[in-house]
C-alpha cells in the first residue's frame, strides 16, 4: 500500500510540459523585472537627469533597487534550476541564453546546464564540479562561490575543450554588450550596488544548495535539513515556497530529480529521511578497510581531506 501511494506521488509530481512552460514564463518575467530595475537606475542617474527625465534621484533609490534585485535573483535561481532539469541548452530561447549577463558576462544557461547535470550524474565523484565547494570549510566555500559564475565558464571549457559553435559566440558577445551597456549608462556606485546585490543573492543561494545541503558535520552527502526558523524565514523571503522546499528536501531532489519542486514536500511525507542512504561520502578514514572497490579510487580534495564513497542513493 505504501509503495502504491509512493508511485502515485511520483506520477503526480513529475514535471510536465505545462510545468516547463511555467518555468519559462517565470524566467522571462524575472528577466523583465531585472531589465526594468536597470532602466530605472539609468533614468535616475546622471544620464537621465541630463536628458531631463528626472529632476534628481533620491539617495535611497539604489538601495531599494538593490533589495528588489536580491529577491528577484534568488527567485530566478530556483526557476532556472527547475528549467535545467527539463530543457537542454540548444532548445532554450535566445533571451534565456543571453540575459544572465547581469550576474556576469561569461556564463549563461549553456554553462549552468552542463555544470548542474555533471553534479547530478557524478555526485561527490572526481567529475562533480561542486566537490571542492562541498568539502571545504564554510567561509572558504562561500568565498569561492562569490566567483563561481566565472568558474562555470572555465569548467565548461575544460569539459568541452571549445565553444559550442557560432551560437555560443553570439551568446557571449550579446552578454558582453549588455554588461558593457550597463557599465556605460548606470552611475558607478549604483551599478556596483546592483551587481553586488545580484552576485550576493546568487552566491548565497548556491552556497545553501552546494555546501549547507550536502553537509552534516564531517559527513558529505545529500540531506534533508530541519532549518532553524530564522533561516527558513530568510529563504522564504528571498525565494518563496519553491526555494524552501528545495532546501528542506534536497535528498529527495537527488533521488528523484524529475520531480517538480512543488511536489517535494508531499513526497517527503511518504519517504522518511534515511541518513545512511543520504550519506554518500565521509571526510577522513574510510570504514570499509577491505573489499570496497570505490575506496581504491579515493580522491584528494583541495581541503586536504580524503573523500571516499560509502553509499549513494541516487545522484
Amino acid at each position: 500500500m505504501a509503495d502504491a501511494r509512493l508511485d502515485e506521488q511520483l506520477r503526480f509530481g513529475r514535471r510536465t510540459p505545462a510545468d516547463v512552460a511555467r518555468y519559462r514564463r517565470s524566467i522571462h518575467l524575472a528577466f523583465a523585472m531585472i531589465a526594468a530595475i536597470y532602466v530605472i537606475a539609468v533614468i535616475a542617474g546622471p544620464a537621465g537627469q541630463a536628458a531631463g527625465a528626472v529632476g534628481g534621484a533620491h539617495w535611497l533609490l539604489p538601495w531599494v533597487l538593490g533589495v528588489l534585485l536580491l529577491r528577484i535573483t534568488a527567485y530566478l535561481t530556483i526557476q532556472v534550476h527547475e528549467y535545467v532539469h527539463c530543457v537542454g541548452p540548444e532548445r532554450v530561447d535566445l533571451l534565456i541564453r543571453v540575459f544572465p549577463a547581469m550576474i556576469g558576462p561569461l556564463t549563461g544557461y549553456r554553462e549552468v546546464h552542463l555544470l548542474h547535470t555533471a553534479h547530478h550524474e557524478h555526485l561527490l565523484e572526481r567529475e562533480d564540479p561542486d566537490l571542492t565547494i562541498m568539502v571545504a570549510r564554510p567561509l572558504w566555500s562561500y568565498l569561492r562561490i562569490l566567483f563561481y559564475h566565472e568558474y562555470f565558464f572555465v569548467h565548461y571549457l575544460r569539459h568541452e575543450g571549445h565553444l559550442a559553435g557560432p551560437g555560443h559566440v553570439v551568446e557571449l558577445a550579446a552578454r558582453a554588450l549588455l554588461f558593457a551597456a550597463a557599465v556605460v549608462w548606470v552611475p558607478g556606485w549604483t551599478l556596483l550596488l546592483l551587481l553586488l546585490s545580484t552576485r550576493l543573492a546568487f552566491s548565497t543561494a548556491y552556497f545553501l544548495l552546494s555546501w549547507y545541503l550536502h553537509r552534516a558535520g564531517p559527513r558529505v552527502g545529500t540531506y534533508r535539513k530541519p532549518m532553524p526558523a530564522w533561516l527558513a524565514a530568510v529563504v522564504w523571503a528571498l525565494g518563496g515556497g519553491p526555494a524552501l522546499a528545495t532546501l528542506r528536501y534536497h535528498d529527495l531532489h537527488h533521488r528523484f530529480p524529475e520531480i517538480d519542486v512543488g511536489a517535494l514536500e508531499r513526497l517527503g511525507r511518504q519517504i522518511p529521511f534515511d541518513h545512511a542512504a543520504a550519506t554518500a561520502f565521509v571526510l577522513g578514514p574510510c570504514p570499509h578497510l577491505e573489499g570496497c572497490a570505490r575506496c581504491d579510487d579515493a580522491i584528494r580534495t583541495g581541503s586536504g581531506f580524503q573523500a571516499r564513497s560509502i553509499q549513494s542513493s541516487g545522484a
